[in-house]
């Protein structure tokens, strides 16, 4: 039989040690006959299990399962202990009493069960998360919850959500476990270079146990914490890699199993979906809001200012009809219309900057030439343009929109303050930097040594700079007219940008 038949006599020796108990314990029966059953127990069970005995010879049971009060446990020749489950019979013969013991290894079954409920507490626990991130809207929100989310479903220390930008690189680099001091000492995100990469280039997952050895890693940038184990599975949407979703060492310090790589990739794909949906959401929501914006816009112009510019008329033809000795009605009557006019500039501004920024999506050269034949409609003045045509091959997306938001500033500055003649926009690309330039001949003005908070919007454009990490230059005088210049180095996006990022 292939368990493990086992019969002791009256003191608790063994009398009996058949082949199925060879196999589980490891013992011949030469090793154990006539020496007491405590050898195939763990020591601290050994007098407990005595005790059980005694009680159940002096009771009127012949047969009982074992371990109905405690779990039973054997151990083998090499000291290693297994769980079992075991039935005791007793028989008199000759004034003794013989038990014999019937036993079975179930440490497969076991581990069989535990896998169970491992496997069925992280689909509850996939459950759970799939719930959590799908209970989002806001896009930034479903991508933090994302990375939280993977990173307690499968306990590990660091986790990170990087998002494709379509060019093989990273747009945005999300973590959970890194402190907000810690990424400052790091420095740039990574772009996908490494082990990184591979996912967004392959859409495969990766499921590394030694960073240090494998040959691909390129090791990690200063301050950067060191992570032993690297697991990563790619987000797709449509057929396409729009992200990927990275862990790193986990929690209780194991190794990561195909079992977490699977589990990961069902949360991918639960995350494709929550992202999607979190960017049409946005998408619906920006729809709306340029359409309100629009409808307002129009609104205004063909509303209040014909309005006003009928008021302004009557107001005309009124001071034509007064009488050339009423010098002060008609002084009046001027100063109205210089408010009217004030007014319709001011509205035909707020106008401008409420308009839509359709061509968002269509680059940044599309962009800047709709931003200014917008100030086109709105203005008389001449305004020139030189942009480069390829500037898509050197910015990121959320480069160029700083770009976009220091010009757009930049020509409102310039309209509102400086009554220029003409404004001339240079956007170029040469020379491993990007410039832009926007200049007119208009009042100038003694650019201050500091620029606080507040004035002419320089502040909001010095703090877009700083974001790209470029220069600005302001070149103005009283008279003279302004020119605001911004250089940005550039690589190609095919090129590494950062050294650190290429580390990573």
């Amino acid at each position: 039989a292939p368990e493990a038949i086992i019969s002791i006599n009256g003191q608790q020796e063994i009398i009996s040690f058949n082949k199925g108990a060879v196999n589980i314990f490891g013992y011949q029966p030469d090793e154990v006959i006539g020496r007491p059953l405590d050898i195939l127990l763990p020591e601290r069970l050994a007098a407990r299990h005595r005790e059980h005995v005694q009680e159940f010879e002096v009771g009127n049971a012949h047969t009982r399962l074992m371990g109905e009060r405690q779990e039973i446990i054997g151990r083998r020749k090499d000291g290693t202990e297994f769980p079992a489950e075991a039935s005791i019979s007793k028989l008199k013969l000759d004034n003794q009493t013989i038990f014999t013991v019937i036993l079975r290894d179930i440490t497969r079954r076991k581990a069989a069960q535990a896998e169970q409920e491992r496997l069925i507490e992280q689909l509850r626990a996939l459950n759970r998360a799939v719930y959590a991130i799908t209970a989002e809207l806001s896009l930034e929100q479903v991508l933090r919850r994302i990375v939280e989310t993977a990173r307690g479903l499968i306990q590990t220390r660091y986790a990170a959500l990087g998002v494709h930008d379509g060019k093989e690189h990273f747009s945005r680099f999300i973590t959970a476990g890194i402190s907000d001091e810690m990424h400052l000492k790091i420095g740039p995100a990574p772009i996908g270079r490494g082990l990184l990469g591979p996912l967004l280039r392959e859409g495969k997952a990766v499921l590394v146990n030694d960073i240090a050895s494998h040959p691909q890693a390129v090791g990690f940038p200063e301050h950067h914490p060191p992570m032993r184990s690297l697991l990563g599975v790619p987000i797709t949407a449509k057929g396409k890699v729009i992200g990927a979703l990275y862990l790193s060492d986990k929690e209780d310090g194991s190794d990561f199993t195909p079992s977490d790589r699977e589990l990961l990739e069902q949360l991918a794909l639960h995350a494709a979906t929550a992202i999607e949906n979190a960017r049409l959401y946005e998408q619906t929501q920006r729809l709306a809001i340029l359409e309100e914006r629009e409808r307002f816009a129009r609104d205004l112009h063909d509303g209040i200012i014909q309005s006003i510019y009928a008021v302004g008329l009557a107001l005309d033809q009124a001071r034509a009809d007064i009488t050339a000795d009423n010098e002060i009605a008609r002084q009046q009557i001027d100063l109205s219309l210089k408010s009217l006019a004030r007014v319709i500039q001011d509205l035909r501004n707020y106008i401008f900057d409420l308009r839509p920024q359709a061509l968002k999506h269509h680059g940044l050269k599309a962009r800047l030439e709709g931003l200014i034949a917008e100030v086109k409609a709105n203005t008389p003045l001449p305004i020139s343009v030189e942009i480069s045509p390829n500037l898509n091959a050197y910015l990121h997306e959320w480069q160029a929109n700083h770009l976009f938001h220091i010009c757009h500033e930049a020509l409102s500055n310039a309209i509102r303050h400086a009554k220029p003649r003409y404004i001339a926009v240079r956007l170029i690309a040469q020379d491993s930097v990007v410039t832009l330039s926007v200049e007119d001949d208009g009042v100038g003005f003694a650019p201050p040594s500091t620029i606080q908070p507040g004035h002419r919007g320089l502040s909001n454009i010095q703090s877009r700079v700083a974001k790209l990490g470029a220069t600005l230059t302001l070149d103005s005088a009283p008279g003279r007219g302004t020119r605001l210049t911004v250089q940005l180095p550039f690589a190609p996006l095919s090129l590494d940008s950062s050294a650190q990022a290429e580390q990573q």
